[in-house]
């Protein structure tokens, strides 16, 4: 499909170029530098159109903004636009698949956060080395369990103790 733009603020009138199924070709400008621009025509032919873009966006002329490349890269731009109105949609579905990429790494983030403080809170603290070292529990309860208490008197233990009947003698 053929097209054609109108710079803005270079010396080219017009230019026009061939657009099928993104492919760039038959690049022309009316008016400027004959051997810059037939260079420019001659470089782009026959690639994507988009890549074309991409590349030319940010070329300047001299102290003006922008430049015969920059102007064709708009000019490629609106092109595409106009051949696939659907790029449109494709733009704003991958920006809302991005922001939602985002979010989930986000969640994600915070879930991993949550699960190794979890852990953090769960493990129990170590022993330095300058402790005696923990008796098992089981080997505790069988050492409390064979110790006798030591009594010195009957009063001195919990148990009642009985006492002896009076004999007669």
């Amino acid at each position: 499909m053929q097209f054609d733009y109108k710079p803005k603020g270079v010396c080219p009138k017009h230019l026009s170029f061939n657009l099928k199924e993104g492919i760039l070709s038959g690049v022309e400008f009316e008016g400027g530098c004959p051997g810059n621009l037939s260079a420019v025509a001659v470089l782009t032919e026959g690639r994507p159109a988009l890549e074309v873009a991409q590349i030319l966006k940010n070329v300047k002329c001299g102290p003006r903004k922008t430049s015969c490349p920059a102007e064709l890269a708009k000019a490629i731009m609106s092109a595409l636009k106009e051949e696939r109105p659907l790029a449109k949609v494709a733009d704003s579905l991958a920006k809302d698949s991005n922001s939602a990429i985002k979010t989930l790494d986000v969640k994600a983030a915070k879930i991993s956060e949550a699960k190794a403080a979890k852990a953090k809170a769960t493990k129990t603290p170590k022993t330095s080395s300058a402790k005696a070292p923990k008796i098992p529990e089981a080997k505790a309860a069988k050492a409390k369990a064979t110790k006798t208490p030591k009594t010195s008197s009957a009063k001195a233990s919990k148990t009642p103790v009985a006492k002896a009947p009076k004999t007669k003698s």
